[in-house]
């Protein structure tokens, strides 16, 4: 279970609203499906911003880093 800052939380809603709170409601089936689909295990996180940021391991044993946002921003055009 990733637990993440209430700071991170609080940004997130703060810049997404509802759709920002959904997609930290939603956030452990997210990294459960990241898991799952690149065959990674996801361990704590680096500090948090705007983004989720996390170290993996492949399968195979190698490193890599899983980056998820919340994509409800939109640019002003």
């Amino acid at each position: 279970m990733h637990t993440l800052p209430q700071t991170f939380c609080d940004t997130i809603t703060h810049l997404h609203s509802h759709k920002g709170q959904k997609w930290l409601t939603d956030f452990p089936q997210l990294i459960r499906y990241c898991e799952q689909r690149w065959h990674i295990t996801i361990h704590s996180h680096f500090p948090l911003s705007y983004h989720f940021v996390a170290p993996a391991r492949k399968a195979d044993g190698s490193e890599t880093s899983c980056k998820t946002l919340c994509r409800a921003f939109r640019a002003a055009s």
